[in-house]
């Protein structure tokens, strides 16, 4: 009898231990209702097959992609998702058109050279790596890499070259902390889609899917570890040599999606 309270009890230990874990999927995947944890829905995300064909979406729930296409899950077929395709098309055209445009501009910054060299000018950010740099409006500009710099500042930002994996070459981020644990970002964006009225098949348009994310990164004793969007349970362990921080997490004054606060709080409250 004794041993089967026991077991009894390490059954619902363990059932509660499970069922207070939050966050139990990666991230960039959601747990559905039967606990199974399935990849968000992003463009084209169907012709990754090792994915499986089930998704999340933010609007629709779990949704299958079988034989060509989108169904619910209720096992109807979406019908907006036929005109993905060539919307995904249009979509990506302008995303190109905008970066060029965007790119366009130059901008006044520091750029640091690897010999420790700072060249104060003008700077544009290119597309594809690297920026272009000039002393003067009507100087001849120079193209900079990592192979050269180290980093720049630009319009109020600080950008710097981290290595992230060895045999590539260092990743550009935003450097939003600089400390005992400092804190970098990349801006992801989905363009999403926008359906016209005569797509949508009533009065209104409709938009499907669009946003964007800040994707964290933080550098520990030299080596950059990737975050997301929120901080995990191994990026935790890593700060709970600070106690008031833990605690104000357990508390939930400081929640997980809170990266910039986190790191924050521990380059400037903990020992």
């Amino acid at each position: 009898m004794k041993k089967t309270n026991l077991f009894l009890i390490t059954m619902l230990i363990s059932l509660f231990v499970i069922s207070c874990d939050s966050d139990p999927c990666d991230d960039g995947y959601t747990q559905l209702d039967n606990g199974v944890c399935v990849p968000d829905y992003v463009v084209g995300i169907e012709n990754s097959t090792n994915l499986g064909n089930v998704f999340y979406h933010s609007e629709y729930g779990a949704i299958t992609f079988k034989n060509g296409n989108w169904y619910d899950n209720q096992n109807l077929i979406i019908e907006k998702y036929k005109r993905l395709d060539i919307m995904k098309n249009i979509f990506i055209i302008l995303i190109v058109f905008s970066c060029s445009l965007a790119n366009a501009q130059f901008n006044k910054g520091t750029v640091f050279l690897k010999d420790s060299t700072e060249l104060k000018g003008l700077i544009r950010i290119k597309a594809f790596g690297g920026i272009k740099f000039k002393p003067t409006k009507d100087s001849k500009s120079t193209f900079y890499d990592y192979n050269t710099i180290t980093g720049f500042d630009t319009a109020g930002e600080k950008y710097r070259y981290i290595k992230y994996q060895d045999g590539f070459g260092p990743r550009l981020l935003k450097e939003n902390i600089k400390g005992k644990i400092s804190l970098y970002s990349n801006e992801v964006y989905n363009p999403g889609h926008t359906i016209p009225n005569g797509f949508a098949g009533g009065g209104m348009g409709m938009n499907f899917g669009g946003g964007s994310a800040t994707i964290y990164f933080i550098l520990v004793e030299g080596k950059l570890l990737r975050v997301g969007t929120r901080l995990k349970k191994k990026h935790l362990k890593i700060l709970e040599n600070c106690k008031s921080l833990t605690g104000k997490i357990k508390k939930k004054d400081f929640k997980k999606r809170d990266v910039y606060e986190i790191i924050n709080y521990y380059n400037n409250s903990c020992d």
